[in-house]
């Protein structure tokens, strides 16, 4: 059987190969990113990572690229992309605004869901990787909705709209409010009868478990460490890349010369270590090595997820 360590390393030598044949196929339209949508980072991997952060890349060699975004783990068949999440919250827009017509509610109400173009799964899920907006915007995203000014947020409900949407007011007219309120029936119609929103538990375990055990994996934590080893050369100490992110100073709401320069040596080490092609294969393989032990799980979870996302296109169509 094949051991954790030997389909890392398979996987790693599948990336070069196909990078390499991009690469060497057609300039500069062989070099085109692989993958998906919400954290944006494309990466080509070392032919060894377990060498990362102790052998420089050769000028020769193809190109160390970072933005995830473009990359897809295998997790992301389970869980929401921005794109699904945003169909998603309209098809349960629709639902709650007829029920509250039905109700008596004369003005409906557009539940708030996620921002518009908020970020991905893969999104930052290694730290900042774009080095044009590190220089510009340091670790702020580039649409921080902690800077939009206060007008520009969702209005709350006053109480008897509260009541309608949770059901806490029991009748309203001669209209029965449903269990739950608006929100609760249409979560059901999108869910079944739990209203279970959004992935699975199997599916959000997988996201966690894979981050975490892909963090403690030796050839991360080799990539860490030189990147940190590179950090330190630029005068700068961090132990990893999502400490530099969630430095206390880097918590205004614009990003401080300080902070840009932290951002652009954060991108410069990781590119120099190839810190994201290692930890984004190490990741691969232990989400791999989990959805294998719980298949039917994942089955569930999958089928849940495109009921969802089907029901929620058919309450839009009829709204």
């Amino acid at each position: 059987m094949e051991s954790r360590s030997d389909g890392i390393d398979s996987f790693l030598q599948r990336r070069v190969f196909r990078s390499m044949e991009r690469f060497f196929s057609g300039w500069p339209t062989g070099l085109r990113p692989v993958g998906v949508a919400g954290i944006s980072l494309l990466f080509l991997v070392g032919c060894s990572a377990g060498k990362a952060g102790t052998e420089k890349h050769s000028e020769k060699q193809a190109p160390v690229l970072l933005e995830s975004a473009e990359l897809r783990l295998p997790m992301q068949e389970y869980l929401f992309s921005s794109a699904e999440q945003e169909q998603l919250d309209r098809g349960r827009s629709a639902l709650v605004d007829r029920c509250l017509r039905r109700l008596g509610q004369k003005e409906g109400f557009a539940l708030p869901g996620a921002p518009t173009g908020a970020p991905d799964v893969m999104d930052r899920r290694y730290g900042v990787t774009d080095a044009a907006g590190a220089r510009a915007h340091g670790y702020h995203l580039r649409d921080d909705p902690s800077s939009r000014p206060a007008g520009t947020r969702p209005r709350q409900p006053d109480a008897q709209l509260a009541g309608l949407l949770h059901g806490e007011a029991g009748r309203d007219g001669h209209a029965k409010i449903p269990e739950g309120g608006c929100i609760g029936e249409a979560d059901r119609a999108l869910a079944g009868p739990k209203g279970a929103i959004g992935p699975t538990e199997s599916a959000r375990q997988l996201n966690f478990r894979g981050f975490t055990g892909s963090r403690n994996h030796p050839r991360v934590t080799q990539a860490l460490d030189a990147w940190s080893a590179c950090m330190k050369r630029k005068k700068y100490e961090y132990p990893d890349p999502l400490a530099a992110m969630s430095d206390p100073r880097f918590r205004g709401k614009t990003a401080t010369p300080l902070e840009r320069e932290v951002a652009a040596a954060d991108v410069s080490c990781k590119k120099e270590t190839d810190l994201i092609g290692v930890w984004f294969a190490a990741e691969t393989a232990v989400q791999k090595e989990l959805i294998a032990r719980n298949p039917e799980d994942f089955d569930t979870a999958r089928k849940a997820k495109q009921s969802q996302l089907t029901q929620a296109a058919a309450a839009s169509r009829k709204s």
